[in-house]
């Protein structure tokens, strides 16, 4: 078994340096990220494994519907399987939400709901600033939008007609959410933070999580912050907090992209010695080995929920589907598009925020110049 992560070099194409090393190295089983997977899947480059776990009867049940379902291509099959994953919730500041006669949330919210909580935490005049929303892309709003987006439900690019599709009004929401909350000053906002050679550990760890320092109060963040927040709670005894599902759309309530998996166990094609890596791949993402993975993985959830988990983890198994249509339309743009996007982006985002255009007309704007520079480069001169 290797992993792919050995193998990656910043002078090589990104994707093609999988297939390399696959090549060079010959392994029975691969431990690869969802990008790699979804990549190495689509060039038929991985074995499925739907007929190993007809034959021994492997239980896929337990395992939580989203990681099926962002492991499951088209056609039913599975080419690989993951024993952990990283999710995503809500975080709810109880305390600072009640302080504003807001009923703490107890089940999930939209996205619209998050940002019309959080703009009922204005800024006060209080010695500690006080925010009403983080997210972990808030140092940059336009990415924070495509995150927000996806989440919806919301396609940022059509692969079948190669049409961007940002020019919406659905897109136009999320936008219009995202500037007034930084107008308003609502946003945390990552650039507020100083910077120091030297930290404690309770200071790297607020930087890291930001909703740590209790003046934040509401943060979607991942399960790292869960379980940091229970495994310390002697030194963050003062923070009355709790957690919801990750937001999504009132359209799709069970479809989100609040889940991360960066160790994916996969059988390359090709493989010299298959059953006996499917054996491997079997134990590793089975129950036996599962109920060893708190003290393997503290960090990470297991893929399979379990019983002895607090009540509160139940929030990062209640989506269903997964939607990563961002990094993959990402992905499948060339390398001159992707410069050109962040050139826009950052201006025309700069536009809203600055309330210099209506968010409708820079987004058609960002459109047109993101059109132009893909059929450009697909059709030189």
């Amino acid at each position: 078994m290797i992993s792919l992560k050995d193998f990656l070099s910043p002078d090589q194409n990104y994707y093609q340096s999988l297939e390399n090393a696959i090549a060079l190295e010959q392994p029975d089983v691969l431990s690869i990220s969802m990008d790699h997977y979804v990549i190495l899947s689509e060039r038929s480059k991985l074995m499925p494994l739907n007929h190993w776990m007809k034959r021994d009867a492997f239980d896929i049940e337990g395992i939580t519907p989203a990681i099926i379902d962002s492991l499951q291509n088209e056609a039913g099959d599975l080419n690989g399987l993951s024993p952990v994953f990283t999710g995503s919730a809500l975080y709810i500041n109880k305390k600072m939400v009640a302080e504003k006669g807001i009923p703490v949330p107890t089940d999930s919210l939209t996205w619209d709901q998050v940002f019309h909580l959080a703009q009922q935490v204005k800024p006060d005049n209080k010695e500690v600033r006080q925010y009403g929303l983080y997210t972990k892309y808030a140092a940059n709003p336009y990415m924070m939008a495509l995150y927000i987006g996806e989440g919806s439900g919301l396609h940022f690019f059509n692969n079948g007609n190669k049409h961007f599709t940002i020019d919406a009004p659905g897109w136009e929401n999320v936008f219009q959410n995202i500037v007034d909350c930084f107008q308003a000053q609502v946003c945390y906002d990552n650039h507020s933070k100083a910077s120091k050679r030297s930290m404690t550990r309770e200071e790297s760890e607020v930087r890291s999580y930001p909703f740590l320092a209790g003046n934040i109060a509401l943060a979607v963040d991942d399960s790292a912050l869960y379980r940091l927040l229970t495994a310390s709670k002697d030194r963050y005894n003062d923070l009355e907090w709790t957690v919801v599902p990750s937001p999504t759309s009132a359209e799709y309530p069970t479809t989100g992209n609040g889940i991360r998996m960066e160790e994916i166990f996969a059988i390359p094609a090709g493989a010299k010695h298959a059953d006996d890596a499917w054996e491997l791949v079997k134990y590793i993402c089975g129950d036996d080995y599962g109920r060893l993975l708190p003290q393997i993985s503290p960090n990470d959830l297991p893929a399979r929920e379990a019983t002895d988990e607090d009540r509160l983890a139940e929030v990062f198994y209640k989506l269903d589907h997964m939607n990563n249509n961002r990094i993959n339309g990402l992905r499948r743009l060339p390398d001159s598009v992707l410069e050109k996007m962040k050139e826009v982006s950052a201006c025309y985002m700069a536009h809203m925020l600055e309330q210099n255009m209506p968010v409708r007309d820079a987004l058609h704007q960002m459109q047109h110049a993101l059109q132009t520079a893909l059929d450009n480069s697909t059709n030189p001169g």
